[in-house]
């Protein structure tokens, strides 16, 4: 129970250095951390990673507040604020992003969101200009948030599901003669010639 106690302590003070550094205009990396702590890089993004989901709070940590580094992204925590009617100024707020980032993620969703219903997923990067990895976050929460819209994979499979069941019921299918009957016909044509 003591290292319980002693990692909470230890998560609560970095969280608080974070969140001060942020309230006076600063901004800190992992690495200031580690230096400032004495403790791995890999312990602190382990504790803020706890943190965050423990209290649906955003740390700002320097990766997060630039959107920068190789650190996991808040976009789709962004999208998801905003599909459940916060407004972007409230957004921006609350997850320590500047209001230019929110405007520019909620702007990159809208691209999927309409790409996404005229085009095959692996071609939206490349139309949108957006990661493949922040693609596929934006499209789960279009098919979590808005399941009614059409998104070109579904219509497409149901076009083609519709046009097999056509042309099945439609057209009559071939009937071919048994293989017995063909090689019986062609052995008397044979016999016929040669006699």
């Amino acid at each position: 129970m003591h290292h319980r106690e002693a990692s909470r302590c230890r998560q609560h003070r970095l969280v608080r250095m974070y969140f001060e550094a942020y309230g006076q205009g600063g901004v800190l990396t992992v690495l200031d951390l580690s230096l400032i702590l004495g403790v791995s890089q890999k312990v602190i993004c382990g504790h803020i990673h706890t943190y965050e989901q423990e209290t649906e709070q955003i740390v700002p940590i320097r990766a997060t507040v630039h959107d920068i580094g190789s650190s996991v992204t808040h976009k789709a925590e962004v999208i998801r604020r905003f599909l459940r009617n916060q407004s972007p100024d409230q957004i921006a707020r609350v997850t320590h992003h500047s209001q230019v980032a929110v405007d520019r993620y909620l702007s990159a969703y809208q691209r999927i969101r309409l790409l996404a219903q005229r085009f095959a997923k692996d071609q939206l990067p490349a139309l949108s200009g957006v990661s493949p990895s922040v693609v596929a976050e934006y499209l789960v929460l279009i098919q979590d948030y808005e399941p009614q819209l059409k998104l070109y994979a579904a219509v497409t499979e149901a076009s083609q599901n519709a046009a097999e069941q056509e042309s099945t019921t439609d057209t009559p299918q071939p009937s071919f003669a048994p293989l017995e009957a063909i090689t019986a016909s062609s052995r008397r044509s044979e016999g016929k010639g040669t006699r």
